[in-house]
């Protein structure tokens, strides 16, 4: 799969295949006055069309694919806005996707097909959740104690992060007292009474 790159939408006609290209270009992308993305258009003349039997199947097939790959990419500029925030670059990136998404969308209601969506992920359990936060705040070289305050120690989200720790800590295999000499979690068990 290409990062943002070229996004192909086909329509068929009766011995030819329409095609709008919409191209990320990185980043130097535009919109005309009414807010839709801007794209190239060619046909495909019937001789290069031999052998494929039914142009709209074609069509759906190629729309599907293309479609799906920017809903991969959304994914992407997604984790990268949930773990940097509202960076521009990835702002204007996002606002790329939703443009496509929007001519994509718009071919799917008119032709009155399905509008494919990425597989669901399966959710965490509460405790997977918490284990990967574990992990990567210990391996972090960056974390800090606020960090680990807000997300670990959350009463309010875990109910019980005690219970939570002490899990973390067996599965991930570190004690108590190694974990404390980490910067981030130099406040855990304040009174000294976790047993390792």
């Amino acid at each position: 799969m290409e990062f943002l790159g070229k996004y192909r939408l086909y329509t068929a006609h009766l011995d030819s295949i329409y095609v709008e290209t919409l191209d990320y270009n990185n980043g130097h992308y535009e919109l005309d006055k009414k807010g839709k993305l801007k794209c190239s258009e060619h046909i495909i003349p019937p001789q290069e069309l031999t052998g494929i039997n039914d142009f709209n199947k074609y069509s759906l097939t190629n729309n599907n694919e293309e479609y799906l790959s920017l809903l991969a990419c959304q994914e992407i500029v997604k984790q990268f806005i949930d773990e940097d925030g509202d960076v521009p670059k990835y702002i204007h990136q996002m606002n790329f996707i939703k443009a496509a998404k929007a001519v994509f969308r718009y071919w799917y209601l008119t032709e009155k097909e399905t509008i494919p969506e990425l597989p669901k992920k399966s959710r965490l359990t509460k405790m997977d959740e918490f284990y990967e936060h574990f992990v990567r705040l210990v391996e972090s070289d960056t974390a800090t104690e606020p960090e680990d305050i807000s997300i670990l120690r959350n009463e309010e989200y875990w109910k019980n992060s005690s219970a939570y720790f002490a899990k973390a800590k067996a599965k991930y295999g570190i004690s108590t007292s190694e974990l404390k000499q980490l910067p981030q979690f130099r406040s855990i068990d304040p009174k000294n009474t976790a047993i390792d």
